[in-house]
C-alpha cells in the first residue's frame, strides 16, 4: 500500500541544502500533511542547523541572563551528535 504524504517547507533554501546546492545556514519549519488541501496535518517539524546555532551563541554570548544557553548550545556544538527536542501542541 503506497501513501502520499505532502510537504511543506518555509523556503526553497531548505532543499536546496539537502541536495549540496546550498549551506544549511538557517532553520526551516516543515509541516506533513495527509491531503493536497493542507487541511490534515500530520506532524509540524523544525529543522535547526548548526551554523543558526553559532550564529546564536555570537548573539547571546555577551548577555549574562542567556550564559546557561550559550553554555549548552556550545557543547551541543563541540559534539558530534544530532538531538531532537520536542513538545506536544495542538
Amino acid at each position: 500500500m503506497t501513501t502520499t504524504i505532502y510537504v511543506k517547507t518555509s523556503s526553497y533554501d531548505f532543499w536546496w541544502g539537502v541536495y549540496g546546492m546550498e549551506s544549511l545556514t538557517g532553520w526551516e519549519d516543515i509541516v506533513l500533511y495527509k491531503d493536497n488541501k493542507q487541511r490534515n496535518k500530520l506532524i509540524a517539524i523544525c529543522v535547526s542547523t548548526k551554523n543558526y546555532f553559532r550564529n546564536a551563541v555570537e548573539e547571546l554570548k555577551d548577555d549574562p541572563d542567556e550564559a546557561d544557553f550559550v553554555q549548552k548550545i556550545q557543547a551541543f556544538l563541540d559534539g558530534d551528535k544530532v538531538f531532537y527536542h520536542y513538545y506536544y501542541d495542538r
